[in-house]
């Protein structure tokens, strides 16, 4: 092991991460950091909405412990074989081992599949799972970066990256409000199924596929997938920051209690 076990070693620990991040409804967020010479041990930064400033918590082998004190006496022992770091392990190698499906893909509900039928976004859902971490975690070294220099972080780049994670979630929520009525809005604070620019486009599409000379098929996933783009440039090019990068909610979304 290349750190001692000690108070003094621990408070000047390097780290590196987010190693894992996730992100929630209403601003709910957690990064997951790992110390650099000991794997066992970090820490995780959560915030519980977009006004919660977070806080900060040491971890050793993913589970939370009060101080360092705590975190020396875990690292001196071996890891409990249910810490969280071996459940999420375990989780992990139970999928992997599965038996496979066509093209490699294990259970029914594994990640391929969903990407398979995530209509025409589908590729774009797999290509954010291979890049989404270095993606973020890119950003926040430019936005480190200005902060460093007494410039304004780059806002505009997290837009981006969200833009891209709504093009999919979008299109499922689209497919949710046309099957039954969500109250689904985008962040311009604007009715969906009443924008008549969805409309019209909606109407073409459709239109499309029995009349003129040529048919242009398509079906209602189609539909979805071009009212999601037309949305994000639409809010886009009107200026708008959505708020924690969410483009599109529902009725439950808005009516959600909050805890501020």
């Amino acid at each position: 092991m290349a750190v001692e076990l000690n108070v003094t070693a621990l408070k000047a620990a390097k780290f590196k991460g987010p190693v894992r991040f996730y992100d929630g409804r209403n601003g709910w967020a957690r990064q997951d950091f790992e110390c650099v010479d000991e794997p066992r041990f970090g820490y995780y930064w959560m915030r519980e909405n977009h006004k919660d400033r977070g806080n900060q918590w040491y971890t050793v082998d993913g589970d939370e412990v009060g101080n360092l004190e705590e975190a020396c006496r875990r690292l001196a022992a071996a890891p409990d074989p249910e810490c969280k770091d071996n459940l999420r392990k375990r989780s992990w190698d139970e999928h992997s081992n599965s038996p496979k499906l066509n093209h490699g893909a294990s259970r029914a509900l594994s990640e391929a599949r969903c990407n398979a039928d995530a209509g025409p976004y589908g590729m774009m859902r797999a290509w954010l799972q291979r890049i989404q971490q270095p993606y973020h975690s890119g950003i926040n070294r430019l936005s480190d970066m200005a902060r460093r220099d007494g410039e304004e972080w780059p806002h505009w780049l997290y837009q981006a990256k969200s833009a891209a994670q709504e093009t999919y979630r979008g299109q499922y929520l689209f497919a949710a409000d046309r099957e039954k009525a969500t109250g689904l809005q985008c962040a311009l604070g604007k009715s969906c199924r009443d924008c008549p620019i969805l409309q019209t486009i909606e109407t073409s599409i459709v239109e499309a596929r029995t009349s003129g000379a040529f048919s242009y098929p398509s079906d209602d996933a189609d539909v979805d997938a071009a009212k999601v783009w037309t949305c994000i440039q639409h809010i886009q090019s009107s200026g708008v920051q959505p708020m924690d990068g969410v483009f599109f909610s529902t009725k439950a979304d808005r009516d959600e209690v909050h805890p501020w």
